[in-house]
């Protein structure tokens, strides 16, 4: 069966990028460290969700506080994201 994507089918070279890759989306970036700042504050038990919503919402006052600096060289750090990529031929950057 013939491969359904064009580029492939008209001999062009075609990789699959992560879905999720802090390389290229920086906004990873912002979901992890949030994602991190939830498991640390998780109640360890079922909580309403009044109760996560406040969870999110200090959270998020948590990255605005402590992660202001990082989010803002987020974009102004796409070039060199880009070009690591390019030097590693696709390779993990450390981003």
């Amino acid at each position: 069966m013939a491969d359904p994507w064009p580029p492939k089918a008209c001999g062009f070279a075609v990789e699959q990028l992560p879905s999720n890759s802090p390389d290229f989306s920086p906004i990873e970036n912002c979901w992890a460290w949030l994602n991190e700042r939830l498991a640390e504050t998780d109640p360890g038990t079922l909580e309403k969700f009044d109760a996560f919503k406040q969870r999110v919402r200090n959270a998020v006052g948590w990255l605005h506080e402590n992660k202001a600096g990082e989010m803002a060289n987020l974009i102004p750090s796409m070039q060199r994201r880009l070009q690591a990529a390019i030097r590693l031929k696709g390779a993990r950057t450390g981003y």
